[in-house]
């Protein structure tokens, strides 16, 4: 748990503002009725500290891996403080379980290639080093090794590293784990993984959490708009950043150096 110089534990207010954790204490809680929760917000909306929170208290390592490794550490004293005052509740005992998280994924993998744990694998060959494997390759591994059945599963943005056909094949693993049993806790900025049937999706606001169709997301709308309208979407980003040849880019584009302007760019008609 979180802890100063002396060990002790340090409380972090900033966790209680959280739009989704004042959610959940005004309703008295929140349950997971679906096969498949996506959680949608911006960057620093607390998707993953809640992700986190939910993790450690249902027993998973804070470093994410398979569940019940004894080797995985428990705590680091990093993890937020909010992890000690949420209480999680399960139906059933957990059989099976993952835990995914982008930033510790490079340290699962070697966790995984140990000649002890690689001699347990079920599916994966024993001799696979998965560190030599690209990031996306070893995402799949993971899915094919640890999500087998029956088990809940907690992945925070497994769509980095992935292509969008990737994202795809993803989203094609998730239905058929969750017609095999598998409860998923998703947390995700991808308009491809917010398609999961079976699913309720949980969007995280400034000051809120709403609980959308897929069309409505915030990642959805942003994404047709961009398709609908690259230009339009490109000069409300860049201003007078514009190429020279735009209609409507400023004088102070068009006299940008030649030599920089002259580089080939996108054209979007």
């Amino acid at each position: 748990m979180p802890a100063d110089a002396s060990g002790s534990r340090v409380d972090s207010p900033w966790a209680w503002k959280l739009p989704l954790v004042k959610h959940i204490n005004s309703r008295g809680g929140l349950r997971f009725s679906q096969p498949v929760t996506l959680i949608a917000g911006d960057n620093g909306s607390g998707k993953s500290t809640f992700l986190e929170s939910v993790a450690l208290n249902l027993g998973f390592s804070v470093i994410g891996g398979r569940y019940g490794n004894s080797d995985a550490p428990k705590a680091t004293g990093t993890e937020a403080a909010l992890s000690w005052y949420m209480l999680c509740e399960l139906n059933e005992p957990i059989l099976r379980g993952y835990y995914l998280r982008s930033e510790t994924h490079a340290l699962m993998l070697a966790i995984d290639s140990d000649p002890k744990e690689a001699a347990g694998r079920n599916h994966l060959d024993p001799e696979l080093d998965l560190s030599r494997r690209s990031h996306g390759e070893s995402i799949f591994d993971v899915l094919g090794e640890h999500v087998d059945g029956k088990g809940l599963y907690i992945f925070d943005e497994p769509e980095a590293g992935l292509s969008v056909v990737r994202q795809m094949t993803l989203l094609a693993e998730i239905e058929q784990a969750v017609a095999r049993g598998a409860q998923f806790i998703i947390a995700t900025h991808s308009p491809i993984l917010l398609a999961a049937r079976q699913s309720q999706i949980l969007e995280i606001g400034e000051d809120e959490v709403s609980f959308p169709r897929w069309e409505d997301t915030e990642a959805v709308r942003a994404t047709r708009e961009f398709f609908a309208d690259p230009r339009a979407a490109l000069d409300s980003v860049f201003g007078d950043g514009l190429h020279p040849d735009f209609a409507g880019a400023s004088a102070a584009a068009r006299d940008q150096d030649t030599e920089q302007t002259d580089a080939p760019y996108n054209e979007y008609r």
